[in-house]
């Protein structure tokens, strides 16, 4: 996790703020705010899984490497 923590620290506060309030829920069809998240990192980036804030569904945000 400690690396996973760098990485995401490694991205400007700002632009993690807008990937966190911009997250695709298949089941409200629109974007929205992910909550109660995780990371995982892969070997294209990391992965975070959580919440929608609107509906609770199950989603999850691509964040590849530059």
């Amino acid at each position: 996790m400690k690396t996973i923590n760098l990485t995401w620290r490694k991205i400007p506060k700002h632009i993690r703020e807008k990937l966190l309030k911009n997250v695709y829920c298949t089941k409200c069809m629109k974007a929205v705010e992910i909550i109660d998240y995780t990371f995982e990192e892969v070997d294209y980036g990391l992965l975070i899984h959580g919440k929608c804030n609107v509906c609770n569904n199950d989603v999850t945000r691509v964040v590849e490497k530059e």
